[in-house]
């Protein structure tokens, strides 16, 4: 038999996929029969396989402890022959390779919001490459409030995602249960994301564009149809000019990102007619290189938070997060 305390990192993840954590080497099937059959228990009591664990709920596995140790050894053989995942070492090096790029705009115990610089991949798209998933890692491993021990049962990460080439506010999880609740937040649309852009041709008034995003897998474009069509999915956006360039040749706009889709605020305003200054795929190839632009001028600056309920949330609930407008987008539109 061999007993295990919840750290707070693993604070509201369900207790079939905590037993995973720990029992890696462990069949799904095991696991499940283990927990029916009371092989395991919570606080000495019977638990449900959907159960949310608790810190410092004891967790019991009644099993012989050459068994215990057979199944806990899986994630380290995983891990050797799997060169895409991460190691301590790794994210240590991504935490020194990104600092000071990186800024940090809010700190909790649970919550880290950053703001990520236009180039820096939001999670990696391919094992060799480096971006802000691993540096958050990395930043906890340095300042100690991560054991590298913790990493073989649950790893933090990012909760929302920004394309390589957009800047601006991104939330981190330091815990299960903090990365739950946010996601939740952004799946019902009370937490509110507000972006900058500037974007070709004058806007002197505000307005919605709203329509269905069919993207493209060949290409990676996303383009916008009025009406519903296979593969399409439902998107939103509200805006406002803020100031209009004196030759009104740019726009500089205050976005609302109602929906969170894939591209949409690049495709939303490309189908209107005003693409971003410096977007690639979306926007006017001569006019950026005659800027000298190398990224899309988009820009999260502002989250608000709504109130919550979840205690990792406490800090966070009810309050907004905001950064300035980037210089080089206030310098364009002032002519």
């Amino acid at each position: 038999m061999k007993e295990y305390l919840v750290e707070k990192t693993y604070a509201g993840s369900r207790l079939d996929k905590y037993v995973q954590r720990i029992l890696p080497g462990a069949p799904w099937s095991l696991i499940q029969r283990l927990i029916r059959k009371r092989t395991l228990s919570v606080n000495g009591k019977k638990a449900h396989a959907e159960d949310l664990i608790r810190e410092n709920d004891c967790i019991r596995v009644f099993l012989p402890d050459e068994k215990i140790e057979e199944l806990s050894a899986g994630t380290g053989s995983r891990r050797e022959k799997n060169p895409s995942v991460p190691t301590a070492l790794s994210y240590h090096e991504a935490y020194h390779q990104l600092r000071g790029r990186i800024g940090i705009v809010y700190e909790d115990e649970s919550v880290l919001v950053v703001n990520k610089p236009a180039g820096v991949l939001s999670q990696k798209a391919d094992p060799k490459d480096l971006s802000l998933n691993e540096w958050f890692v990395g930043y906890l491993l340095e300042e100690k409030a991560l054991p590298e021990s913790a990493l073989s049962m649950y790893t933090p990460s990012v909760v929302n995602r920004l394309d390589r080439n957009t800047q601006g506010l991104v939330l981190c999880a330091k815990t299960y249960e903090a990365g739950r609740a946010l996601s939740q937040a952004l799946r019902d649309r009370t937490l509110r994301k507000y972006y900058a852009a500037v974007v070709e041709g004058r806007v002197d008034r505000s307005g919605v564009i709203d329509g269905y995003l069919i993207r493209d897998e060949k290409t990676g474009i996303s383009r916008v149809v009025k009406e519903k069509a296979p593969g399409g999915s439902y998107s939103k956006t509200l805006y406002e000019p803020v100031k209009v360039s004196p030759d009104g040749s740019c726009t500089l706009l205050s976005l609302e990102l109602v929906t969170g889709k894939t591209h949409q605020l690049r495709a939303h305003l490309s189908f209107v007619g005003h693409p971003i200054l410096g977007d690639p795929k979306y926007g006017n190839r001569k006019r950026n290189e005659a800027l000298h632009l190398r990224y899309q001028l988009l820009c999260c600056v502002k989250v608000v938070f709504p109130p919550l309920q979840e205690e990792a949330l406490s800090g966070i609930g009810g309050r907004t997060i905001a950064i300035d407008v980037p210089k080089r987008y206030r310098e364009l539109v002032r002519g």
